[in-house]
This record gives structure tokens, sequence and C-alpha cells, in this order.
């Protein structure tokens, strides 16, 4: 029995003379010359005894011949489900459902309201935590809402017993912040205490289309105040990462935003940027896009940012992220809580009647629903998909709530234009 190449490796042509080689399953790459490339892309098994098809094995562009790759990634599925809840405690926290800004996309617009945590839920969130992190070796928390920065006085009381708990137990501690970055500038200084290390804040256009879509409950300023916000925390040393979000309405709008971020003064390396296209929330029906258009509207965004010297110093942000989970919904070692004290397996399902799986009094309820979560295979559709080492399936929240459209990862449309931006970054380091 010998070697045959892995469905996940693939093949770029740099030039004439070479290729680029990769696997996403082993996150291994590397250039060849147009003999190897050739013999490589030629054969169709490979001798175990050649040192040549050894080396390509152990890179994991080749496996053994007979292997099934997806039953292998199913098989870590699975046992990475069950094997992060042993070290890992995580929570999505939604103090408060409120929002300063009205977005027509919202998910949340459904669930919306005026309502916050109070000090007795408050205190048993603190008390939850810390049972549910003993023994752990990580504690996650990820601020979210609404818009959690109303809450600030509250995300420093949970944060402190928290962050003091972990550090008397040697528990590694961290935190990340979604917000609109409207009210940043009250609390970025806190940042380090807090011991937040990344802050999502969405952008929607330039100027006076980011505000009319964001439809700001009150404040007229919120382009300046929030791009204000964008710099002086990140170059204060926290890290932001922008996401923009497009759709046929606005795509002008988001490379002008993009290019006067790119070519600010301020711009500096704490700033991350990536695209999403929005998805159809039951309104407006006519400004999304296709699924079948996001390959060609993600390629032209990320050439922009290519263009603009944006990958210059951060050639880290061409890698193939090989992922074992498709996100946290996969796994019960994290889960969202909402103002009441309702625990859910994801934040898109936050103050949705019926989909709680516990709450913070008496845990995680573990039914045969629940466990379906967790199973670690794919959806028919994904089988024999290319990209199924970056992705693992994409959304699970989707498929459970039975939507069959939108449930593929960004990943799956943005895989050419990487490679193409990766090739153009090695002809330019070696010359090519």
């Amino acid at each position: 029995m010998g070697y045959v190449r892995s469905k996940y490796t693939r093949c770029v042509p740099v030039n004439g003379n070479c290729s680029f080689v990769h696997n996403l399953a082993s996150g291994s790459e590397c250039l060849m010359d147009r003999e190897e490339t050739e013999r490589f892309l030629g054969d169709s098994n490979f001798n175990r005894d050649d040192p040549e098809a050894r080396e390509w094995y152990e890179l994991g562009f080749l496996v053994d011949e007979g292997v099934d790759e997806d039953a292998c990634l199913e098989l870590e599925r699975r046992i990475t489900a069950y094997a992060s809840i042993r070290d890992k405690f995580g929570l999505v926290i939604a103090p408060t459902m409120d929002c300063n800004a009205r977005c027509f996309y919202c998910y949340e617009n459904e669930t919306r309201a005026k309502c916050y945590m109070n000090r007795e839920t408050e205190d048993q969130l603190v008390r939850y935590i810390k049972k549910m992190a003993e023994g752990k070796k990580l504690v996650h928390i990820s601020w979210f809402g609404g818009e959690p920065v109303l809450c600030i006085d509250l995300m420093r009381r949970v944060s402190d017993e928290i962050i003091r708990f972990c550090d008397e137990r040697s528990i590694r501690y961290e935190a990340e912040l979604t917000t609109n970055g409207y009210y940043l500038d009250g609390c970025f200084e806190e940042f380090g205490s807090l011991r937040i290390t990344d802050t999502q804040i969405t952008l929607d256009g330039f100027e006076k289309e980011h505000e009319v879509r964001k439809n700001y409950v009150r404040g007229t300023d919120a382009w300046k105040r929030t791009i204000d916000n964008i710099f002086r925390c990140s170059n204060a040393g926290h890290h932001i990462t922008l996401r923009m979000n497009v759709d046929r309405s606005n795509l002008d709008g988001i490379r002008r935003a993009a290019e006067y971020l790119l070519q600010n003064p301020r711009w500096n390396r704490n700033i991350s940027i990536y695209f999403y296209p929005l998805e159809p929330v039951g309104c407006n029906a006519g400004v999304y896009f296709e699924e079948e258009e996001y390959a060609g509207v993600l390629e032209e965004l990320y050439l922009l940012l290519y263009n603009n010297g944006y990958y210059k110093d951060r050639e880290s942000a061409l890698a193939f992220q090989r992922l074992s989970l498709p996100c946290y919904g996969g796994t019960l070692a994290e889960t969202a809580v909402d103002y009441r004290g309702n625990l859910y397996q994801c934040q898109h399902l936050l103050c949705r009647p019926g989909q709680e799986i516990g709450n913070i009094y008496d845990g995680v309820r573990i039914t045969r629903k629940v466990l379906e979560w967790y199973d670690g295979t794919l959806p028919e559709g994904c089988r024999g998909c290319a990209v199924v080492p970056l992705c693992q399936g994409g959304c699970v929240t989707k498929r459970h709530l039975g939507q069959e459209r939108y449930l593929c990862h960004m990943m799956k449309y943005r895989l050419d234009v990487q490679e193409k931006m990766k090739v153009m970054l090695l002809k330019e380091q070696y010359h090519l």
C-alpha cells in the first residue's frame, strides 16, 4: 500500500517555473519547482520507499492509500467537542438587549428590549462562572449585547471578581468585546484591567451612509466619533477587529471606508479588517447578494486591502486557519447567557423562547436535543467540499433552526482570493 494525494492538497501556479502547494488539513505549504509539480500532479500513487514521497507525506500533501480523510475529521470534531470541556470554560455574556443603534439587518431586532441584568442575576452569574471555572486552564469571556458598554459598571464588577478568582488559581483569563464603538471613548482606557484582548466593531459604509444604516437613537456624529474611538483605542495598544458589512446598496461605501482607514495617518497594525456579506433577515430583500456572488465581491474587497498595503506587515493574515470545530456552538465548553440568566448554545439564540438549554442557577440541562449539537457529522451538502478543514461544516445554529441557505463559512468564498494574494506576496518576497 502506497500514498495518494490528499483531497485537501491544493496547487496554485506561481509562474511557469514553480507552484505554491499547500494542504488545508495539515497547514503545510511550500514552493515546488516545475519538475516537482509535474511529478506531484502526474502520479496517482506514490511508493512509500520514495524519499521525496515520504517528505510530501510528512507535510500532509500525501496520505495513506485507502484512508478516509472525512472520517478522520469527523472523529476529530467529536473528540474536540467533548475534550475541550475539560480545560476551558467560555461564556458569551449579554447583560442587556438594549442598544443605541437600530441596524435594519440585526438578527436581534425581534428580541431587542430596554432590559438590563439586575444585581441578583449579576451575583448569581459570578457564582456560576466561578463554579464552572474551577479546575479549568482557561476562562474566556465575550461581552455581547445589545450594546454591552451600556452596562460598563456591571462589566467592571464581574471582571474584577472573576479575574481575581482566576489569578488566585493560576487560571488564564481572557476577554473580548463586541460593540458598535460609539461609547468606547468612555471605557477603552480600562481594557487593560478588564483584560479585553480584542474588540470587534462593525462599519456599514462611509460617513453618513454608516450613520443612516446604523440608525442611532441619538447622536449625528456617529461616524466621526466611532472612527476616532477606533484610532484612539488601537493607538493606545488595544486590538480592534473591524467587521465591514456589505450588500448591494453599500458596496461602494465599504470600498471608500476601507481606503479611508488604510490611508489615514492614524492607521496602525492593531487594526484588523474583514468583510462580511449581509444575509437576508426578512426585510429589504433586494439589497442582499446571492451566495454565488460572494466570491466575486470578496475578491474585489480583499484585493483592495492588498493593493493598499494591508498585508505588508501582517503576512499571518493570509494563513489558512485550520479549525477543529465550526464554532463554539459545537461544544458545551462555551455557551451564551442573557440578562435574565438563561443559557443558550449560541448568541444568535439569545432571548428566543424555547431555545434555552438551562440557566445560571441550575446549569445546562443535558437533553437529547442538546446532544444533537455535538454529533460531529457533516451536513450532506458539505460532503466532498474542499474547504471542510477550514470551516468544519459552517454555522451549527442555522442548521438547527432549519435554515437551508446562506449556511457556508465565508472561507469557502474567500479561499481563491486568499490563495491569489498569497501567491502575489510570494512573488514580491522571492522576486519570482
